[in-house]
Order: structure tokens, then sequence, then C-alpha cells
């Protein structure tokens, strides 16, 4: 991914559980979260809260950084509810990766595909331990998207 330049910073943020840095890509924005403490439903929805005020594209970017290994109190109710609402958010895609050493994630990145796919919401997630993965996926995600050649502008219901 290109060097991050501070021009190319458009939001940061601190808050109990979670730190963050958006940074704009072409047309998208890719959003760096690193988790600082456990991270529960009510954390989740501020962090999403946050991040979506510096994304104008209907395409979420998200590298979630938990290779500190904090709680992740996370269930199939809580990803229904977050889909649901991210795309009342008019979000028509979401590409994540989650950067974790937990044995348990990829079930977890089982449910989220299939709620995103049940709820007609693109894009794709996946988990991995190393940061350079992590990178690698979203520039593949970007450049697919770039490829593609569409703007998506979130609509808001």
């Amino acid at each position: 991914m290109q060097q991050i330049e501070p021009r190319d910073i458009v939001a940061t943020g601190s808050h109990p559980g979670f730190d963050f840095v958006s940074v704009r890509h072409g047309a998208e924005v890719v959003h760096r979260v690193t988790v600082t403490g456990p991270l529960d439903l009510r954390r989740r929805i501020l962090m999403y809260e946050e991040t979506l005020k510096a994304n104008t594209s209907a395409r979420y970017f998200c590298i979630l950084d938990n290779s500190a290994e904090h709680e992740n109190v996370f269930g199939y109710n809580d990803i229904q509810m977050l889909a649901e609402w991210l795309s009342k958010e008019g979000l028509t895609a979401f590409y994540g990766v989650t950067i974790t050493n937990d044995a348990g994630y990829p079930k977890l990145v089982q449910i989220v595909t299939a709620v995103l796919q049940i709820l007609e919401l693109g894009g794709t997630v996946t988990t991995t331990s190393d940061p350079e993965v992590a990178e690698a996926f979203i520039r593949e995600k970007l450049d697919l998207v770039a490829a593609l050649g569409t703007q998506s502008s979130r609509k808001l219901d």
C-alpha cells in the first residue's frame, strides 16, 4: 500500500477500546483500526459511526488490528444488526480484514460472510495474523474496485 502522507489522512480518533486513522486512497478511504481494549457491540457501533463520517463512498475498507488479542465480544445477532445498520447507512460493499491470532476468528468470518450474502452486501472479509497480508488484501480489493471504474457514493435511507 502507498506510504501514508499527512495530506491523505481524512480522520483520526481515539476512543475506549480502539484508535483509528482513515486514509484516502483514490476515491476510497481505508480505515485502519487498532483495538486497544475489549471490543463489544457498543464500541463497534461507535467505531463505525466515527469512521463512516470520513467515508463518502458506498464501499467500506477496513483493517482491524487486534494483534494484541483484546477480548472480542461479537455474536451472530450483533453481526446481523451491524450489517443491517451499515446497509441503511448507504453501504453496498464491505471489505475487511482482521489481524489476529485468535483460532476461533475464521468461524466469525464465515458468519460475517453469510450475513453479507443474505443482506446482498458486496465485498469480502478475511483474517490473518500477518499485517503485510492484511495490507495486500486491502490493496487487492482497492485495485479491483478501481479496475471496475465505478463511482459509488453513499445513499442514505
